[in-house]
């Protein structure tokens, strides 16, 4: 009796099994993963070499840092040099709304006013020194 119940239940299954391993060998799912045999050619275009421009406008302010005052003027910094420029004495550094602040020589940066009236100092002695240098005359106090 134990050799016909295990018979009849062996039947099935191993038809089963049969049927799994007829439609593995037909459908080969495996085949599927394997990338070397795939019939579509990959997308190929030339490499040019150009230059990569945009026309989005965008709205902002540009700044890096903090606010830093340069010696001279108080204002908007108006134009700048280009880089790699070399500014002489007597040319323009750089424009503060608008007005040129210019290359003198000399040791010291002209941390006050300088104008009538004022104390002498080392500051007032090396304006007098530069301004005879650019012409401005001899002797001047």
């Amino acid at each position: 009796m134990r050799r016909r119940i295990l018979l009849a239940v062996g039947v099935p299954i191993t038809a089963v099994v049969i049927a799994a391993v007829a439609a593995a060998v037909i459908l080969q799912p495996w085949r599927e993963l394997t990338p070397e045999e795939s019939t579509e050619k990959p997308a190929t275009v030339v490499a040019e070499r150009t230059t990569l421009t945009s026309d989005l406008l965008l709205a902002g302010d540009l700044t890096y840092g903090d606010e830093v005052e340069l010696p001279g003027r108080n204002g908007i910094v108006t134009r700048l040099p280009r880089s790699g420029d070399v500014v002489a004495v007597g040319q323009a550094l750089y424009e503060v709304d608008g007005r040129p602040v210019i290359a003198v020589r000399g040791d010291r940066p002209f941390w006050r006013d300088l104008g009538t009236g004022i104390t002498d100092g080392p500051d007032v002695a090396q304006l007098e020194t530069a301004l005879t240098e650019l012409g401005y005359g001899s002797g001047i106090t």
